[in-house]
């Protein structure tokens, strides 16, 4: 088996949809963690599921989708 090694472009990982909607996943499974018992009641029960899938689909297909590769020269802002 072979050792990972990082991607080569791996420090604009950030700008990744497959990344980003992971993120995403995460955040929204931790707040559902936090939220309070008399909040959770107020959520259908299937929600969480449902949400945190379409967001791991959505995450599988972003990685797949090609996206734009990212510029070459860097802007001056002012």
């Amino acid at each position: 088996m072979n050792r990972p090694r990082l991607v080569p472009n791996w420090k604009t990982s950030l700008r990744w949809w497959s990344v980003r909607l992971s993120l995403l996943n995460v955040a929204l499974l931790q707040v559902w963690l936090e939220l309070p018992p008399d909040l959770k009641a107020a959520i259908p029960p299937n929600w969480m599921a449902t949400a945190a899938s379409v967001l791991a689909l959505l995450a599988v297909a972003g990685r797949v989708v090609a996206q734009e590769a990212p510029a070459t020269t860097t802007e001056n802002r002012s």
